[in-house]
């Protein structure tokens, strides 16, 4: 398990590996969904907030991930925004919008 959640922590670093990355995280997020760690509904993410960990990097790489995911899997279409919920406490933790990763106030610290 700490193999799938681990890819989604990183970013590419070299230009050819961009490529092996997007496959790697449609392959473990497709592990992640199967398993129901992740709930996916329209273009909302349902995941506990303990999977990004504290960093806010690490949470900003969740959610650049997964909206690679939803490109490349679920055909996804550039622009609308993608909410990232805590399905525990039920609140917005995040979002992609505007082609940015965006954390609540919260996890920024503010």
């Amino acid at each position: 398990m700490k193999k799938e959640l681990g890819i989604f922590q990183n970013k590419p670093e070299e230009p050819g590996s961009r490529v092996k990355h997007i496959l790697a995280v449609v392959e473990h997020f497709n592990l992640l969904v199967e398993k129901k760690i992740i709930l996916i509904l329209g273009n909302t993410i349902y995941l506990k907030r303990d999977l990004w960990g504290k960093e806010p990097e690490v949470a900003k790489s969740w959610i650049e991930n997964t909206y690679i995911f939803l490109r490349m899997k679920q055909g996804a279409k550039v622009g609308p925004t993608i909410y990232f919920w805590d399905m525990e406490a039920d609140q917005l933790i995040g979002k992609f919008e505007d082609g940015k990763a965006v954390l609540s106030t919260e996890d920024q610290g503010g």
